[in-house]
């Protein structure tokens, strides 16, 4: 395939199509070649193949980018697997842009959003960029509303993500709403013994530790130990670190 493209841009010049397309089928193995390498514990190779096919990809997108004959679909495939490359390889701030043209093409072309849209703001946020992350969540917990229905656990994760978003942009006061109605939402809906409802209990508890709201904090933090010790063995991450946490600066102080 190296070989093909570069006898393709020899023969048809570095703008023709069938160059881009040669290009992106190029980084396509590259990029499949990094995520072997990744499953076998070859870090460094994986990292190199990503950081390869990225380059590939950014040179079939400009072949792509300056024909105007270049199918839709054919760009908006190129975009995510660029995409896909620098999420892979930890570029949240390079992979923003690239996920925000796939959501552009994708609604161009009449295409599902849902999961597109929740891919950019999840890069924003990673990117540090709140603002626009929280627009997004906003956008994509609209439509996993309008997909599945505003009481559905399925509309739950959105949410969340926003809940996420706004405790780590510094608005807990904004935070703490969202994640009552997520544990509300998982309490109705799978059951307050489920190990998310203990999830959903605990972020709601740290948010409130962040308020200085700390006897409904200590309350909301026991219950959630006590679903986590349903679940899962007394050595486990969650499990400890919560116990430390209860013992620690949220004990209960003697009158």
């Amino acid at each position: 395939l190296r070989l093909a493209a570069g006898g393709l841009a020899r023969k048809l010049g570095d703008d023709h199509p069938a160059v881009g397309a040669s290009l992106s089928n190029l980084a396509a193995v590259v990029q499949k070649r990094g995520a072997c390498a990744y499953y076998r514990g070859d870090y460094a190779d994986a990292s190199g193949a990503r950081d390869y096919a990225e380059a590939l990809y950014r040179r079939a997108l400009g072949v792509f980018d300056r024909d105007a004959q270049t199918p839709p679909e054919t760009t908006l495939t190129a975009l995510r697997n660029l995409g896909d490359c620098l999420v892979e390889n930890g570029k949240p701030s390079q992979a923003a842009p690239v996920l925000g043209r796939v959501v552009q093409l994708r609604e161009r072309l009449g295409l599902p959003l849902l999961g597109c849209v929740e891919d950019h703001a999840a890069m924003l946020h990673d990117a540090g960029k709140y603002d626009e992350a929280e627009a997004s969540y906003l956008r994509a917990l609209a439509l996993a509303q309008e997909a599945f229905g505003a009481e559905s656990v399925d509309a739950v994760p959105a949410r969340e993500n926003l809940a996420a978003l706004l405790w780590d942009a510094g608005k807990a006061g904004e935070a703490e709403p969202e994640y009552r109605i997520v544990l509300e939402r998982l309490e109705a809906l799978v059951g307050g013994a489920h190990p998310d409802a203990a999830a959903a209990r605990h972020d709601l508890g740290e948010v409130l530790v962040e308020l200085r709201r700390g006897d409904e904090a200590r309350q909301l933090l026991a219950r959630a130990l006590e679903g986590y010790g349903a679940y899962f063995a007394a050595d486990h991450p969650d499990v400890v670190a919560l116990k430390a946490r209860l013992a620690g600066d949220l004990a209960p102080h003697a009158p």
